[in-house]
């Protein structure tokens, strides 16, 4: 069975995608002679263990000179009580990434134009609860891994990959205790919001 995208308008995970766009908007500017369009910008997944997705993504390269590029699939989470956006090199642990298979992951985009990655992801039968990644597309030439085991991103841009798996018999569930901000007005922004008490239940 082939299951397609299904982008949801409630997420489990609103602040760490907000976060994640600020950090990577599109277009990215963030290197020299490094400016790209990606489609989508968001991909989240709802399959059954066993189901098998095939997709693709999209690069636009809004430079005048061809780009060579490639993709990587990241472990995706935050750091500090503000929630920044971090990325990490996958491991042995990680199951997520032994089941995605690119077309191509290592390709040249030529000057303004588009090209089309085709990806499969096959989730085997044994997948539970929720797998929490990123495509990243950077230049072939990007920076080493840092001495903390998070990869330097220069010049990328960050495709989030929410999948959370329908077992049967698992049941997943949150209360929001608290949300409030710091004061009652605020004539400019930013917001200050604060800290949000939560708890996460998931059984099988």
């Amino acid at each position: 069975m082939i299951l397609s995208k299904n982008i949801s308008k409630k997420l489990p995970f609103v602040i760490i995608i907000g976060v994640l766009f600020l950090l990577f908007g599109i277009p990215a500017h963030a290197a020299e002679r490094f400016d790209v369009s990606i489609s989508p910008i968001l991909i989240e997944y709802t399959p059954t263990p066993g189901e098998t997705i095939k997709d693709k993504i999209k690069i636009r390269n809004n430079t005048d000179t061809e780009t060579a590029l490639s993709v990587t699939i990241q472990k995706m989470g935050t750091a500090g009580q503000d929630g920044t956006a971090t990325f990490e090199n996958t491991d042995a642990t990680d199951d997520f990434p032994k089941w995605v298979t690119f077309e191509n992951k290592n390709f040249t985009v030529p000057k303004e134009e588009w090209v089309t990655i085709p990806f499969t992801i096959n989730v085997p039968k044994e997948a539970t609860f929720g797998y929490y990644y990123a495509f990243v597309i950077q230049p072939q030439t990007s920076a080493p891994e840092s001495a903390t085991g998070r990869t330097e991103i220069v010049g990328g841009v960050a495709i989030p990959i929410l999948m959370q798996i329908k077992s049967e018999g698992v049941v997943a569930a949150g209360q929001l205790l608290n949300f409030r901000t710091s004061k009652k007005l605020y004539e400019y922004s930013p917001i200050d919001f604060l800290k949000v008490p939560k708890t996460v239940d998931s059984r099988m």
